[in-house]
């Protein structure tokens, strides 16, 4: 009997240290300067993020492995390897509905990160607040959320080159973000000057060339940024602010324009397709949205359907369920016009 358990204790062992020999070479290698403790929360947590998912149980592994690093490596929250665990931490934070407890998880690696201050840390600084903002519109804290980007816009503005050639995508979307805030407020005038500033240096940057490559935080993969479809993204916007201000033929026309680009723009060997399709998405809902509103029936269900099938294929999951709830009721007012 005695051999028989230590028979199992060991098959035990050597099937749980052959899973993370698995996991380290096959899914989800580890830095070799942690303790093998910490590289082994990171294992389990990966198993609970990807494979067999249990988010509470990640975030038990993950501060499991952040403590190690930080008392037994030493290492300072600025380290590249802490900073993945703590934004890990933080988006299955997001994930879970704690926005609260993920918004201190960034503010804390916000203030190191500025504090030990060079490129590379502002680089990843002005990743954190664009994160943090989304947060901070989600709970409409619009105030802090404005704070924060321009901040991160007068850092990339600051004439400092090195910042601002690598990362000039940040650009865009913190001014898009902000733009955004300004029309929440009704701050038109502010968000027009925004929204133009950036389209002129989206131009500007298509006039070189049509795309750039961008490393992906998350996923570490790199991947090209279309310019064309951030054209068309943003046209769509400023079609959305001259309808606000009641300028409907200015506001169709921005649209229209920003419709035929995203299409034309969505070329499978210029850059990614998805920003190209979710804004054909967009742009076809709210066009529907307005013929709708005009009383031109058949053309909002033509642009609600054409607004379903683009939010599928960019598998933007909040846009198709309101382009689906639009199509279902223009469906049932072209149903009761056809009975009459």
């Amino acid at each position: 009997m005695v051999i028989g358990a230590a028979s199992i204790i060991v098959i035990g062992y050597l099937t749980v240290r052959g899973g993370h020999f698995y996991m380290e070479h096959f899914q989800c290698a580890t830095p070799s300067m942690l303790p093998s403790k910490a590289r082994d929360s990171l294992h389990w947590a990966y198993l609970r993020e990807e494979i067999d998912p249990d988010l509470n149980m990640a975030q038990t592994h993950l501060n499991q492995a952040l403590m190690i690093a930080q008392e037994e490596a030493n290492l300072p929250l600025t380290h590249p390897i802490i900073v993945d665990i703590v934004l890990r931490i933080a988006n299955n934070s997001v994930r879970l509905g704690n926005l609260y407890e993920a918004r201190l998880e960034y503010q804390k690696l916000l203030q190191a990160l500025v504090v030990a201050g060079g490129d590379e840390n502002l680089k990843k600084a002005i990743d954190v607040v664009k994160r943090m903002s989304k947060i901070c519109l989600t709970m409409q804290d619009y105030k802090s959320a404005e704070k924060y980007l321009e901040w991160a816009i007068g850092i990339l503005t600051a004439g400092q080159s090195s910042i601002v050639n690598n990362i000039n995508l940040d650009l865009v979307q913190c001014n898009l973000m902000l733009a955004g805030i300004y029309a929440k407020r009704k701050q038109f005038d502010k968000a027009l000057s925004l929204y133009l500033g950036t389209l002129k240096k989206i131009k500007q940057l298509l006039q070189s060339s049509p795309s750039s490559e961008i490393k992906d935080r998350d996923s570490n993969k790199v991947h090209e940024i279309n310019w064309n479809c951030w054209e068309g993204i943003i046209m769509g916007h400023l079609g959305e602010i001259f309808y606000a201000m009641g300028k409907e033929d200015e506001a169709l026309g921005w649209l229209q324009e920003g419709l035929k680009i995203a299409k034309s723009g969505g070329d499978d060997k210029v850059g990614e397709r998805r920003d190209c399709d979710e804004c054909v998405g967009v742009i076809s809902n709210n066009l529907g949205l307005i013929y709708e509103k005009d009383g031109k029936i058949w053309n909002a269900g033509a642009f609600y359907t054409q607004a379903v099938s683009f939010a599928e294929k960019a598998n933007d999951l909040e846009g198709l369920e309101e382009a689906s709830r639009n199509l279902e009721r223009i469906e049932k007012k072209l149903e009761k016009i056809n009975n009459e």
